[in-house]
């Protein structure tokens, strides 16, 4: 015998449900509008974002080595890449890091180079290239977007953290096989 159970113990009493619908019809423009206030702010801080990138590539300087310079081109060659990529170093970064995408960008903090050895130092070149390679200012720029739609979900914000850590992974593998 199959015991039949009443829709109203699986999804609760119909009135509990028109109730939550009115009251979240009452109150529609308040949730559209603080939406729409959170929305605004992450869009605010995914352009004051892109300002400071800009402002740490006016600050920095050309690496004075030039031998980094051709080491990195060479680099880039292997992976595939056709344009250019400047090395630059900036006493405001404490990590290095890639910027820009017509004319990318790597930027390193001042003396970094001279702590490393030279196979630390190709390494890490390796890795920043294979983010140009792969086109990571598009995937970055498409997640801080969606983080900024779907500011409020945690969910959102948990996937986010593990697609860096995976791109990061990613580009450590390529620097790996050169």
């Amino acid at each position: 015998l199959v015991a039949q159970i009443p829709a109203e113990a699986l999804f609760g009493q119909p009135d509990f449900w028109e109730q939550a619908n009115s009251w979240i019809d009452a109150r529609h423009p308040l949730i559209v509008g603080l939406w729409l206030l959170g929305f605004g702010f992450f869009l605010l801080r995914l352009a004051g974002g892109l300002w400071w990138v800009k402002q740490l590539r006016m600050a920095a300087s050309p690496l004075s080595n030039p031998v980094w310079h051709e080491r990195v081109n060479d680099l880039a060659r292997q992976l595939g890449q056709s344009k250019p990529v400047a090395l630059l170093e900036s006493a405001i970064v404490r990590v290095p890091l890639t910027i820009g995408w017509l004319k990318p960008v790597i930027l390193l903090p001042v003396g970094l180079v001279n702590q490393l050895g030279v196979a630390e130092v190709e390494a890490l070149l390796a890795h920043e290239l294979a983010h140009i390679a792969r086109r990571d200012w598009l995937f970055n720029l498409l997640q801080a977007f969606i983080e900024a739609l779907f500011y409020y979900h945690p969910v959102v914000w948990w996937l986010s953290a593990t697609v860096r850590r995976e791109r990061e992974n990613s580009c450590d593998d390529d620097a790996l096989s050169l």
